[in-house]
């Protein structure tokens, strides 16, 4: 083996030991939501052995089959390959907030404000309560 392709290798190594792999993350992206082999390939309309192939890490999906895989399970291409990081994950969970909200009546609207209020609220004296309780 050349010097190269030792290079290569050892830096193919140190990827995989900073990532999760494709096959990782998809298996445990899937296995978080309940769902079967089975049922991903059904709604992605592959096979069963596929979506098997895949999470062992036998063959990879096109990026249209990831962009479909993304969808089906709610997450980002990124969260699919493991760069998510954690501004970015809040961000989109503000994103996916303001797209359900978006979705309400006003009347809906004004109780789901008001429940987080006393939600807040109720938080702030339970920790005043503890800081009481501490001194």
């Amino acid at each position: 083996m050349s010097e190269r392709d030792e290079k290569q290798n050892a830096v193919q190594k140190n990827e995989k030991q900073a990532m999760p792999s494709l096959a990782d993350r998809s298996r445990e992206i899937r296995s978080q939501l309940g769902l079967s082999q089975t049922d991903v390939a059904k709604a992605l309309h592959v096979t069963r052995g596929f979506i098997s192939n895949v999470e062992n890490g036998r063959v990879n999906m096109s990026m249209r089959l990831m962009v479909y895989y993304a969808r089906l399970m709610h997450v980002s291409l990124d969260e699919i390959v493991g760069l998510t990081d954690k501004q970015y994950l809040s961000t989109a969970l503000d994103h996916e907030i303001m797209e359900e909200v978006s979705q309400l009546s006003l009347e809906e609207k004004h109780s789901l404000l008001n429940r987080l209020k006393t939600s807040r609220k109720e938080k702030e004296a339970k920790e005043e309560a503890a800081n009481t309780a501490e001194t």
